[in-house]
């Protein structure tokens, strides 16, 4: 948990605003989980928590853009994209 944290701390900051965020049921539905924030500078930061135990592959939709995006097992990732 304190990687998590941690990885917390440097990507989300003080100002940061909450950007909901959803996903659609898979295969994995129970092990992706994730959050959003953007920032006054547009950069929007999503985090993905993997909790299987394989990697598992994901599209992720912002709008009319899509990106196929892969997270190793137990694994947190950070998605960084400036709009």
């Amino acid at each position: 948990i304190y990687y998590i944290l941690s990885q917390f701390s440097r990507t989300i900051r003080p100002g940061d605003r909450v950007v909901r965020s959803s996903k659609m049921f898979g295969q994995y539905h129970d092990d992706i989980h994730s959050c959003a924030t953007i920032n006054d500078d547009g950069l929007l930061t999503v985090q993905v928590l993997n909790t299987a135990r394989q990697e598992v592959h994901f599209y992720l939709q912002i709008r009319d853009q899509c990106a196929n995006i892969k997270i190793d097992a137990n694994c947190l990732q950070t998605i960084r994209i400036q709009l």
